[in-house]
């Protein structure tokens, strides 16, 4: 499983917010691109916009979140969704429109628009096209999507804002309303579960990733505070059983001073 506060923290420590998403990973800032000489800016009805025009939309509106002029930004969005509404194919759009949310602390209609291209995507059976009318993104586009709407939930935990959990918990909820078995994403809903302090849904999905993956010690550490939260000492002591039998060095440790206050 991934650790979210581990890979979080390093998100936060090396990667600005929009590299996190696979359709941008060398964008420069440095300077605005030229216009294309045919472009969604001057016919965003008719034209198809290809990749130099999505570069251009980011730089020109949207830029870097450290430096965000929210009426450019509102002007990229316009442009984003004529550029929807002329190519709906177009999974890069609709990840720049996901992405400027983001960058605009938008985070309602952020959330919104993920859930709602999860559906999408399952419903196409994740049939998009990519850069230009021709390019069909054919190379396990599932996996890229889902892996995509990992970084959005990222993105969420970064804004360090506890009124997001639920959007979060929304998020995970949608992936697993069609891929049950994602592994990550049951362990992103039961640490949410345990942020809201719902502490019956963190533990049903704690135990439900323990069937996939019985000898993870963050599990089973995970299962023994939700035990002790809901006053079952018992299974709280079972659990930190397995932690010190999978668990590393600290975790054992840490698992042993639990036991000890237990039998106190």
């Amino acid at each position: 499983m991934k650790n979210i506060t581990l890979v979080v923290l390093c998100l936060a420590l090396t990667i600005p917010a929009f590299s996190q998403i696979s359709i941008e990973n060398s964008y420069s800032y440095t300077e605005t691109p030229a216009i294309p000489a045919t472009n969604i800016v001057n016919d965003p009805v008719n034209v198809d916009p290809t990749s130099a025009e999505v570069d251009y939309i980011l730089k020109a509106y949207i830029g870097q979140p450290s430096e965000v002029d929210h009426a450019k930004l509102e002007e990229g969005l316009a442009l984003i969704e004529s550029a929807i509404a002329s190519t709906p194919d177009r999974l890069d759009w609709r990840f720049l429109k996901i992405h400027a949310l983001g960058v605009a602390q938008r985070w309602v209609d952020f959330s919104s628009e993920v859930t709602g291209l999860v559906d999408l995507s399952y419903e196409k059976q994740h049939q998009w096209k990519w850069n230009g009318p021709n390019q069909l993104l054919d190379d396990n586009p599932k996996h890229f999507l889902v892996n995509t709407i990992s970084d959005y939930v990222f993105m969420l935990y970064n804004a360090e804002d506890a009124a997001l959990f639920s959007d979060i918990r929304k998020i995970a909820d949608k992936v697993l309303d069609h891929e049950p078995d994602n592994y990550d994403f049951i362990t992103y809903k039961a640490d949410v579960c345990e942020k809201l302090e719902d502490w019956d849904g963190a533990l049903a999905t704690w135990l439900k990733a323990k069937q996939f993956n019985p000898e993870d010690s963050y599990v089973w550490s995970s299962l023994a505070k939700c035990y002790l939260q809901k006053g079952e000492k018992a299974e709280a002591f079972m659990a930190y059983k397995k932690v010190i039998n999978y668990g590393n060095d600290k975790e054992k440790a840490r698992a042993k001073k639990q036991l000890q206050e237990l039998i106190k």
